[in-house]
């Protein structure tokens, strides 16, 4: 897969990135942020096996990786170009379901975890970069929201659900459960949803 730049005046066209990575899985349309100075770009890339950022020069030369993880990025969420820094999702905790905000500088030093990995977060950023709102959640504890500070230290509690009608009408959360890939040794996570009226004593059939 190549990322090309094109002359559309003479058709002429050079290749920036070029992905050919035979342990890893090579996409299509990989994650890209184009940075306002005109000269760089951040790319994602599986090329070590999990996805990773990596900050390129327009002329096709690495900068250097942004991170370097045996875990998988997910989403970059803002880039403070005047501060040369990035905020970006991670599947970083034990559990891969679990989504985490970290902040890493550009030239990939300081990379910090600001979520607690017990729970799945979404975040949103203030524009100077000193707060952040954490919306936190897991399969069985409903969302509650605080505010943060820069370095993911509780402010305030802004919100948490009420289930006092949730349990008042007897619904069931989320079970989760482990299993084992089909190499026999990766331990994988997932999720089952049962009515409220499941007896488990009884035969049940699922499709």
């Amino acid at each position: 897969m190549e990322y090309s730049a094109g002359n559309p005046t003479t058709g002429e066209t050079r290749t920036i990135v070029r992905e050919e990575w035979l342990p890893s899985f090579t996409k299509n349309t990989p994650e890209i942020y184009e940075l306002e100075d005109g000269q760089h770009f951040i790319w994602a890339s599986e090329r070590n096996g999990f996805n990773n950022y990596y900050l390129y020069n327009y002329n096709g030369t690495l900068v250097n990786a942004i991170t370097n993880h045996n875990f998988e990025v997910a989403r970059l969420v803002k880039v403070d170009e005047k501060k040369k820094q990035v905020y970006y999702y991670a599947r970083s905790g034990e559990n891969h379901m679990k989504m985490q905000l970290h902040r890493v500088n550009l030239d990939g030093t300081k990379d910090v975890r600001l979520t607690d990995p017990k729970f799945n977060h979404s975040t949103s950023i203030s524009p100077d970069g000193k707060y952040f709102v954490d919306v936190a959640q897991t399969h069985n504890i409903p969302p509650f929201v605080n505010l943060m500070d820069a370095k993911g230290k509780q402010i305030s509690e802004i919100a948490k659900s009420d289930m006092s009608q949730f349990n008042k009408l007897g619904f069931k959360t989320v079970e989760v459960f482990t299993f084992t890939s089909a190499d026999g040794v990766t331990e994988l996570h997932g999720m089952i949803h049962f009515p409220s009226n499941f007896d488990p004593t009884k035969n049940t059939q699922l499709f």
